[in-house]
């Protein structure tokens, strides 16, 4: 049977990797996203031990290698990034590059359509939100270099900012395209539960420790989709 959407992504690294897991599959999580770089050990072969885990739960795989300048944790230089996408590609079914790794774009987008893999283009700002002709450029480029899907991940500071993504995501919708859209921060978290009405397919949780600020611990978000008939 299909999923419904939204789809509820859980991030995992390998920290309590084993337990966190087990938790997700009970929980009915839909997806992974395994952060590669927040691994403690970043050998193929490790990774590829915990991919092998998480897809014996049957469960999708969102690779991600965040880039240090946009949220992620180890710096991981460009040639090997690619390389860890390129090992692991039968072992996910989602990849996220950022839009602002442009060294790498067009060749992680060339190996998910390669591969069958959906590519997910992300873009973080932990500051602000731009403005909705801005965010619209945004989205714009993620479809224009070959994006499946478009990710557009920002800094919720007032109310204005959540209704510009939520906005910009139904836009968007309108059009056909699939779009994740965050709003981080306190105020941004209502974008996790209602982006799904305005065009949102992936919300993202936690167990534990957030990666993301703004992410809704995992019991709470599963109460508020049940709440509001969602999921």
């Amino acid at each position: 049977m299909e999923k419904k959407l939204p789809y509820v992504a859980l991030a995992l690294s390998d920290k309590d990797f084993d337990s966190k897991l087990q938790e997700a599959f009970y929980r009915g999580i839909d997806i992974i996203e395994f952060r590669v770089d927040l691994l403690g050990n970043l050998e193929i072969d490790y990774i590829r031990k915990h991919l092998r885990k998480i897809k014996e739960k049957d469960i999708d795989v969102i690779l991600t290698i965040r880039a240090k300048w946009e949220g992620g944790g180890h710096e991981i230089d460009d040639n090997y990034r690619f390389n860890i996408y390129k090992e692991c590609i039968d072992l996910v079914d989602y990849l996220d590059i950022e839009l602002s790794s442009n060294n790498l774009l067009g060749d992680i987008v060339e190996l998910g359509n390669k591969n069958k893999k959906n590519v997910i283009i992300s873009f973080h700002d932990f500051e602000k939100t731009p403005s909705e002709e801005v965010l619209q450029g945004l989205i714009d480029k993620c479809f224009k270099y070959g994006a499946d899907i478009s990710k557009i991940a920002t800094k919720v500071n007032t109310e204005d900012d959540v209704a510009k993504l939520l906005s910009i995501s139904y836009k968007n919708k309108k059009l056909g395209r699939r779009l994740i859209t965050i709003g981080m921060g306190e105020l941004g978290k209502i974008t996790r539960v209602a982006g799904y009405f305005f065009g949102s397919i992936i919300t993202y949780t936690y167990i534990g420790k957030s990666v993301a600020p703004g992410q809704i611990e995992i019991n709470k978000l599963f109460e508020e989709l049940r709440f509001y008939g969602i999921k």
